[in-house]
């Protein structure tokens, strides 16, 4: 395999597919070839005798979610849903309520700090809700960049929750971070440092997602640098990074 250092240019800009072409993707719900790579990996990945399945910013469970299908449809898959929100996570838990092996936890995912303020959209419908950031100035810019929203009002709400390290989440409910089979991640910018925190802690899932369309352009190449050194495939869409080996 080549160095990745030298594959640095080859690697797809994440912040040059926010772009007209992509827009247009993004309004059509597209996500092209990664869609149907993701659909193979986590096929592989249920064929596994006792897969265990992380996300990283669950939200509630069903907007906008691609796993909410997969989990649903593989009991024998364990699942620890990460989501630090109150409101989402009381719907993410009743959601799983009747799945044992399903473990729903309220924290953020931070290294640095054992609380957060997390800054989200009100009165903007359903799409806004699912905006969170500890970054409120993020939660402008993305309502403005999005034309179904200029039109409505918002005002910023904030909540105080709980964070800790990923291999400390992972631990409390009896997970080494060696037995994880996949690993998703989109929390509104921050995914580029929480899979880095990730990979220092020794996670090398078969199939890893995150959202590269936030996350600072360094942040995104340092990553992909990374996950090809590590073995992974790359596919991109307008929004996301897939890394599968």
């Amino acid at each position: 395999m080549k160095n990745p250092e030298l594959q640095r240019r080859a690697l797809p800009s994440p912040s040059r597919r926010i772009r007209f072409g992509n827009f247009l993707l993004q309004l059509r719900g597209k996500e092209g070839s990664l869609a149907v790579e993701r659909e193979t990996a986590l096929r592989k990945l249920a064929m596994l005798r006792n897969p265990i399945l992380v996300q990283i910013g669950a939200h509630d469970g069903n907007e906008d979610d691609p796993l909410q299908n997969f989990i649903k449809g593989n009991e024998h898959v364990r699942a620890i849903l990460i989501e630090p929100q109150t409101v989402p996570f009381a719907a993410l838990k009743k959601m799983y309520s009747n799945r044992q092996n399903v473990h729903c936890v309220q924290k953020a995912v931070s290294d640095d700090t054992d609380s957060l303020t997390l800054w989200s959209a009100a009165s903007t419908g359903k799409w806004g809700e699912e905006i969170a950031s500890s970054n409120p100035d993020h939660i402008k810019r993305v309502l403005l960049k999005h034309p179904l929203q200029k039109l409505q009002g918002y005002t910023l709400r904030q909540e105080v929750v709980d964070a800790a390290p990923l291999h400390s989440i992972l631990e409390a409910v009896g997970v080494t971070p060696t037995e994880v089979n996949g690993l998703f991640c989109d929390i509104e910018g921050a995914d580029g440092k929480a899979i880095g925190s990730a990979l220092d802690a020794g996670l090398e899932p078969s199939v890893l997602q995150y959202e590269h369309l936030y996350t600072p352009r360094e942040d995104a190449l340092n990553v992909n640098n990374r996950l090809i050194a590590h073995g992974y495939d790359l596919t991109f869409s307008y929004q996301d990074t897939l890394a599968t080996k």
